[in-house]
């Protein structure tokens, strides 16, 4: 049972690195959230069976799983930066843009407008 669930989890991973390599986001945030349904299913076998032990072949599976996450980290860590530098230029912006109602310019005079 618990083989299958890792064989599982180890061809979603895969799909995920394929999807983060394409840059489909919304496809790497399915199986993220895919592969969590299926980790929280080990969680609860395991849970059941406070005594179980992986086996030699159920490490070799959770090895493959763990060099495919660790080669995709900075990956995603770096889109996530990009992601982060983006949004903060949309704020600068916006706050930028909350000012410029407020300037009187015409044709790069300034005019003083007094009553």
């Amino acid at each position: 049972m618990i083989v299958q669930l890792l064989e599982t989890i180890h061809q979603v991973t895969l799909s995920m690195e394929m999807a983060i390599k394409e840059g489909n986001i919304t496809e790497f945030d399915r199986f993220i959230n895919s592969r969590q349904e299926l980790m929280d299913q080990v969680d609860e076998y395991r849970l059941s069976n406070p005594n179980h032990q992986y086996s030699p072949e159920e490490r070799k599976i959770l090895e493959k799983i763990l060099r495919i996450d660790q080669n995709l980290t900075p990956t995603i860590e770096e889109q996530l930066n990009e992601t982060y530098s983006v949004l903060n230029l949309i704020r600068k912006s916006k706050q930028v843009s909350k000012y410029r109602p407020y300037m009187k310019q015409l044709n790069g005079a300034f005019i003083d407008r007094k009553k």
